[in-house]
Order: C-alpha cells, then sequence, then structure tokens
C-alpha cells in the first residue's frame, strides 16, 4: 500500500515537521527500530566482556585494546557514504521508470470513445470489450509481477470471477501453443476488432484508426517495460556488495567503537565521558541502515511493503472508470448554455470566505517594477553606432580559404590598397593577390567599383589537347608565344611539317585553337596546290630517310585528325 502524507505538510511549519516525523506506519522507526535493539543489545553483550575482570586478563585486554584501534582505523578506508549513495540513486531511477508505466487507461478508453460512434448494442459492446481488453492485459501481466495480485488471482478462473475474462477467452488462452508468456493476446484481440470497426465504418477514417491502434500499442509498450524491469533486476552481486557493507561496518563497530579502559581513558578522570551506549554510532547506523533500507523498498514496488504499489486499487480503477468513459457516459453532454460572465468583460471567480484568509498575489514579470529615470516625455532615443571591425559574417564570397587573422585588419589597410590601384602604383595583379589575402573588401558608398579582369595568357589545363595518354605535369605551363612561333614556322616553310609533328608529339598539351589552326591548314594543303604544299614531301623509296619522313608525316597526320 502506499501511505500518503501531503496532507501533514501542506504548510511549512515546525509543526507539520513534527507531525510527520512521528509517525509510525513506513517510517524509517518502523524498518530500522528493530535492527538497531538487536545491534545495541550485541554492543552491550560485548562491552560487559571486554570491561569485566572475570572474562579478560589485563593483558588480554590490551590486546583487545589493539584489535579495536586497528579496525577503527580501518573503517576510514570503506567509502560507506559512496556506494550507498549511487546504490539508491540507481535504484530509486528504475522506481520511477515503473511507476511511469504502470498504466493508466483513462486516455486509451477517451480515443475509443470519440472514434468508435454509435448508439446501437452491437457497438456498444465493442468499446466495452476493447476496454476490458486493455485491463486484461494489465491484469495478467500484475499476476506475474505482483505478490497482491497473484493472490487476488491465483488462476484465469479467478479472473473469469472478476469480470476480466470470459470462458472463450480462456479457452483461447489455454488453447496456445506456446510456452512463454502471452501477455500480448488482448492486444492482438484489440488490434482486429479496430481493424472490423473501420471496415463496417464504425471509425470514420483511417487516420483515426491508426491514431487509435498507436494509443494501444503504446499501454502495451509501457506494460513491457515493467515486465523487463521485473524480469532483469539490479545485479544480485551489486545489491549483495551493498547490504553486505553496509552491515560489515556496524559489525565492525561493535568492537572498533567500544571505550578503552587505559592510563589515559579512565572511569575516575574527570576529562573523560565514558559513555554506556555509543550515542554517535547508534545516530550514524540509524541514518546508514536507513538508507539501505530505503534502497530495499525501492528494488520491487510490487510487493507488500508499506509504500509499495497499490496494484489491485489501480485495476478496479481501470476497470470501473474506461466502462464509464466508453458507455455510460458516452456522448452525455450537457446543452450549451451561456457562462456567468457572458456580459461581463473581464472574468472576476469569486472566492469562499474562508479561502480570503490566504493572501494571494498576482505573478508578473520580476522586471516590471525596475524604474527607468527619464525627463520629458520618454526616454531619449539614439542611433547606435557600430564599431569599425569588419566584420566576419559579412566577409568575400568566392575565396576558398580565408586567412584566419584577416577579419581583424583596419580599415585603413584596405583604402590604402584601393588608392594604390587608381593611382597605379601598384598593378592589378598585385592588387588582386593582396585583397586574396585580404578576404574583406571595405568600399565607398553603396556599391563597390567595379573594373575588367585581365586574365593570364597561361595556358588553360582544360582546354588541353585530348586523346594523348601521356601528359606531361609542367606542359600546362608554357605560355601561347611558343605555339604561335611553331604555327608561324610551318607556315612559312622555315620547318617542315614533319618537324612541326614531331614537336607537337613531344608537346602532349597545346591549344585547341593552335590545333584547330594546324588542322586548316593541313586540309587547305590537301585540297588546294599552293606553293605550301611543295614543301610537304614526296611518297618515295629512294632512301631510308624518304621512308622515315613518310612514316613521320603519317603519323602527325593520324595525330592531327
Amino acid at each position: 500500500m502506499t501511505i500518503s502524507y501531503h496532507l501533514d505538510v501542506s504548510s511549512a511549519s515546525i509543526f507539520s515537521f513534527l507531525r510527520l516525523l512521528f509517525r509510525w506506519k513506513a517510517s524509517i522507526w518502523k524498518i530500522v527500530l528493530k535492527e538497531l535493539i538487536i545491534w545495541t543489545i550485541v554492543y552491550l553483550l560485548i562491552a560487559i566482556f571486554y570491561r569485566c575482570d572475570y572474562f579478560l586478563t589485563p593483558q588480554q585486554k590490551t590486546n583487545f585494546a589493539a584489535v579495536a584501534n586497528y579496525c577503527e582505523n580501518g573503517l576510514n578506508y570503506i567509502p560507506l557514504t559512496f556506494i550507498i549513495g549511487f546504490f539508491v540513486s540507481t535504484v530509486a531511477s528504475r522506481w520511477t521508470v515503473i511507476f511511469d508505466r504502470v498504466g493508466y487507461v483513462e486516455s486509451q478508453a477517451l480515443y475509443v470513445a470519440n472514434y468508435i460512434r454509435g448508439d446501437d448494442d452491437e457497438t456498444r459492446i465493442l468499446r466495452r470489450t476493447l476496454v476490458r481488453y486493455l485491463c486484461l492485459m494489465q491484469a495478467l501481466v500484475f499476476r506475474d509481477i505482483s505478490v497482491s495480485v497473484r493472490k487476488r488471482f491465483p488462476t484465469l478462473d479467478s479472473l473469469i470471477s472478476a469480470g476480466l475474462l470470459h470462458k472463450t477467452e480462456k479457452e483461447i488462452l489455454e488453447s496456445m501453443k506456446l510456452k512463454y508468456d502471452a501477455y500480448w493476446l488482448p492486444s492482438l484481440w484489440i488490434s482486429t476488432l479496430i481493424w472490423r470497426a473501420r471496415r463496417e465504418n464504425k471509425i470514420s477514417h483511417d487516420i483515426l484508426a491508426g491514431k487509435l491502434y498507436d494509443e494501444v500499442i503504446r499501454y502495451r509498450s509501457g506494460l513491457q517495460t515493467v515486465c523487463t524491469y521485473d524480469w532483469i533486476p539490479v545485479p544480485l552481486v551489486y545489491a549483495q556488495a551493498i547490504f553486505l557493507v553496509a552491515y560489515f561496518y556496524f559489525a565492525v563497530c561493535l568492537i572498533s567503537r567500544q571505550f578503552i579502559v587505559n592510563e589515559t581513558n579512565t572511569t575516575n578522570n574527570s576529562d573523560t565521558i565514558d559513555p554506556i551506549l555509543p550515542i554517535m554510532t547508534m545516530i550514524e547506523f540509524f541514518f546508514i541502515i536507513g538508507w539501505v533500507k530505503v534502497a530495499q523498498g525501492l528494488l520491487n514496488p510490487f510487493g507488500e511493503d508499506d509504500d509499495d504499489f497499490e496494484c489491485n486499487y489501480l485495476i478496479d480503477k481501470n476497470l470501473a472508470t474506461s466502462l464509464c468513459i466508453v458507455d455510460d457516459e458516452y456522448d452525455n453532454v450537457p446543452e450549451i448554455r451561456k457562462d456567468r460572465f457572458w456580459r461581463n468583460s473581464e472574468a472576476k471567480p469569486l472566492y469562499s470566505i474562508a479561502s480570503l484568509a490566504v493572501a494571494g498575489k498576482q505573478l508578473i514579470g520580476s522586471a516590471i517594477k525596475f524604474k527607468l529615470e527619464t525627463k520629458g516625455d520618454g526616454p531619449e532615443m539614439v542611433i547606435r553606432k557600430l564599431s569599425k571591425q569588419i566584420s566576419k559574417q559579412s566577409s568575400l564570397q568566392g575565396f576558398s580559404r580565408i586567412s584566419t587573422g584577416a577579419h581583424k585588419r583596419s580599415i585603413t589597410n584596405s583604402k590604402k590598397r584601393r588608392s594604390e590601384f587608381r593611382t597605379g602604383s601598384k598593378s592589378l595583379g598585385e592588387s588582386s593577390l593582396r585583397c586574396r589575402r585580404w578576404p574583406e573588401l571595405q568600399t565607398k558608398g553603396d556599391e563597390p567599383e567595379m573594373v575588367i579582369r585581365k586574365f593570364s595568357k597561361q595556358i588553360s589545363k582544360q582546354s588541353s589537347l585530348q586523346g594523348f595518354s601521356r601528359i606531361s605535369t609542367g606542359a600546362h605551363k608554357r605560355s601561347i608565344t611558343n605555339s604561335k612561333k611553331r604555327r608561324s614556322e610551318f607556315r612559312t616553310g622555315s620547318k617542315s611539317l614533319g618537324e612541326s609533328s614531331l614537336r607537337c608529339r613531344r608537346w602532349p598539351e597545346c591549344s585547341a585553337d593552335v590545333m584547330h589552326d594546324v588542322n586548316t591548314e593541313v586540309r587547305e594543303l590537301d585540297e588546294i596546290g599552293s606553293p605550301e604544299r611543295s614543301r610537304v614531301p614526296r611518297l618515295s623509296h629512294s632512301t631510308s630517310e624518304d621512308h622515315s619522313m613518310v612514316l613521320l608525316i603519317f603519323i602527325s597526320l593520324t595525330f592531327t585528325l
């Protein structure tokens, strides 16, 4: 059962604290007092055994004192509060998750009542059956994890007697050839009934049927989580270590906290207090063991302790409430009427005389009461002057790499570069390079000054001659001047076509424009009888040089075409 005490602490006062402190049921006194009494009795027996001369000799008492001193020093190595605190935190988090998923069917019952419309007996039976299956699913889960529910429903026949199950449904449960649990079976029945209701147009739209099914699955998933937490508890070795270290600590205290009688500590010494009972150790026992008992109570909230969950009450509440929602109060809406404040511009609800004694306070913003001293009608408003530092967000787009410290340069350097470019003291190339290192360009007026960019005459690598398999790495860096020179040599006849072709063969990348001109000239030499055509060697078998020349011409024409 669950013990409620919120009414006793409705106001923060010393009397409410005392009322809460001296409650017995489900209190720390009830769970710790018996063990504290047993520990105190054992402590007193050891004290009598140590102090009485009849049991121990003086040498044995000295040895006992040495053992007690050794045990007292060893207790400092046990991090008791840390390990117990971590264990309690872990158990409390599991308890919270279980509590959030024990299952309340009001939301699902409201969905059933609003999505499945109809006043006929068949529709009423359908709505009642759906919510009854939800309660049945919860009862099947609780009877396997809660001792109190198991005592109430030991068999399936007891569920029939309670009205949660029919005989035909029991036969289906028992006829299943499955050795595992069947908690999911009621949810399967519900999904089938939802599909039938949609097919018979008892549910007006597929979206509504899907939403209702999602709510059923969410409810089932919560119960599955509860089962999982019951099946897989906190590791046993962890719980054993916590309980063992707590009780072992106070077992050692039975010896280490004994009052040692020696030359310094004597019963006749006025500066020494000889406590018959170890008051401080008893207080420590009370708090530490009470802390451990809290963890024990939270480990299984489905037991029979004072603060365990009220599972039987939850089953009864869910069944009665859900049936009332889907049947008794279905479509039972009061007539719409004007409210009390219909003619009032502001609603002012009334208070009882007893509630007037409680001081009410309007909730307002914390800065409303702040008053700013102003002159005249209001505060003087001015335009904010922003800093002249170059904003990083307005940097020049198009540069992929921006220097890290470039945005920190002053505007003076930017104006200086612009002036150098306009006066001609520095070339456009130098200015462009400096602008590349300067990611943000300052302008005068509304628009920046625009100029025509003069591109370099380097041969573009993208326009290189296609068809050569081997491309020299540095070939794209040659200037177009050499290409024009070769074209001029070929036209004037200073060098033959073969030599020019050989040079083109050694030149893996040529401008597309140059090769186009060469192709045009070769075609003109073949088609028109011109003086330049005489420069082309005739096919001859006279010498080996002629054969080589013919082969070179053939190769050059092949690559040219």
